[in-house]
């Protein structure tokens, strides 16, 4: 419940009268209210000598930073006046330099951490990512999304990731990434092989992973909340059990950013399904063997701001930028689980949703895999129906450039687009039987190794 706001200094009640008329739902304006009166009276308890004349000030930055947290497509001129507002308060007390001044700072910076915390630790949908460097690049570290106007520090950032330090159930990176190692089996060894997009051969197999399939684990979800805790606890605890049971993915990040290893990376996960990819010339059909599985624990929303916590989008891109660098992926090749999905049966996209909108490929450091043509429908002719618009609205970019391209093409054959959909369709029956038998037959000339204990990637 909203505590009294009578027991509050009539300084803040003034101040937030004034910034509550630029919220216009109800709801979200109680939620400023809460959340900011939570705030001032911790302030009010924890510096207790802050001068009377700049209270006013640490009074508004705290609403302004209040309104940074209002939800809604609707609130984002607002989002964006308060950060506007947050940006020029910081420069001005840099330039005044004053002891008073910089003591306020010092408290409210701290509290309004403490406000964020209050608020469910929810990346924004409007906020704007954040380009992190390819492996190839030495640019700046792996940082929060930030807000315009929030100036981001100079940091170190070395140009490999090497293992610091190694435990009976953990890893430690240099990037800052931890891994939990206490649930790592080895499963079935991982062999494939590609289809030479040009000529339709089928290549040697390999068993070298070659990109990333990121995925939501579609099981209940509760929101972070202390009195949530035993609850968030035990789910997670479930869902890795579950996941290791059925050796669903390679790696599984839970509510709170911890990375649990499920599988060796040798092994191969029953993450991909039917699915398919390509780049470089080489075209994947099945990407359980060629890609790492990374699932967060998380339920898709193709609306609002990204189903995940701030923790997991942090530990994702260390997570992400540990894996291509070490493997040398190609980030062309690491995609969404929801936009490579297919059904052979029905010949359509998206047989799978997750993450078929709004992964943040561009705050993980990778192009955006949306507006790349999928070789589902530029190579094999499928389509969509209307389950897939019913799920995500409009498909993704690149499904309307390959659909351009077919009819292009459809006319320049003198055929139909449906007709050239068939001869497609056709191409991938026999591609996948080719690819599946190549990739049996390098099986059963390996030794699979026996399911074994934690272990050694």
């Amino acid at each position: 419940m909203c505590e009294d706001p009578r027991e509050l200094s009539p300084e803040f009640a003034r101040t937030v009268e004034d910034l509550t008329k630029a919220i216009e739902d109800p709801v979200e304006r109680l939620r400023f209210l809460r959340h900011s009166a939570r705030s001032v009276r911790d302030l009010e308890e924890q510096i207790p000598g802050v001068p009377r004349l700049a209270r006013p000030v640490v009074y508004r930055y705290l609403g302004w930073r209040g309104l940074t947290l209002i939800r809604g497509d609707k609130a984002a001129a607002v989002r964006q006046k308060a950060r506007t507002k947050i940006a020029a308060m910081q420069i001005a007390m840099v330039l005044a330099g004053g002891g008073a001044l910089f003591g306020a700072s010092y408290g409210t910076v701290r509290l309004a951490a403490r406000l964020g915390q209050d608020a469910p630790p929810t990346v924004q949908a409007g906020a704007p990512p954040v380009a992190l460097p390819t492996p190839a690049s030495s640019g700046r570290p792996l940082s929060v999304v930030e807000a315009p106007g929030e100036a981001q520090p100079a940091t170190e950032r070395p140009h490999s990731i090497w293992l610091v330090e190694k435990g009976r159930d953990h890893e430690l990176y240099s990037n800052g990434l931890r891994i939990d190692t206490s649930q790592r089996v080895k499963g079935t060894r991982r062999v494939f092989a590609a289809i030479d997009e040009a000529s339709g051969q089928v290549l040697s197999a390999s068993s070298a992973p070659v990109g990333i399939v990121f995925h939501t684990t579609e099981s209940d979800i509760q929101s972070l909340e202390p009195e949530n805790n035993d609850s968030l606890l035990r789910n997670s605890k479930n869902l890795v059990a579950y996941v290791k049971r059925h050796e669903f993915y390679h790696y599984l990040i839970d509510r709170f950013g911890r990375v649990y290893q499920i599988l060796n990376d040798d092994s191969r996960a029953n993450h991909a399904g039917h699915s398919v990819w390509a780049g470089s010339g080489k075209v994947y059909m099945n990407l359980n063997h060629a890609f790492f599985g990374v699932s967060f624990e998380s339920r898709f929303a193709p609306e609002g701001p990204l189903p995940l916590t701030e923790a997991q989008l942090q530990a994702g891109r260390l997570l992400t930028e540990h894996l291509v660098r070490r493997y040398d992926l190609d980030p062309r090749l690491c995609v969404a689980h929801g936009i490579v999905s297919v059904n052979p049966k029905t010949r359509k996209i998206g047989h799978h949703v997750d993450w078929a909108k709004n992964f943040p490929f561009r705050t993980f450091g990778l192009p955006d895999a949306y507006d790349v043509a999928p070789a589902s429908v530029r190579l094999f002719g499928f389509g969509y129906d209307a389950d897939l618009s019913k799920a995500i609205g409009e498909p993704w970019p690149g499904v309307l450039k390959a659909e351009t391209e077919l009819a292009k093409e459809a006319v320049r054959s003198g055929s139909t687009t449906d007709e050239l959909r068939l001869t497609l369709i056709r191409r991938f029956d026999l591609w996948f039987e080719e690819q599946s038998q190549a990739a049996k037959s390098a099986s059963t000339s390996l030794i699979t190794p026996a399911l074994a204990g934690p272990g050694v990637n």
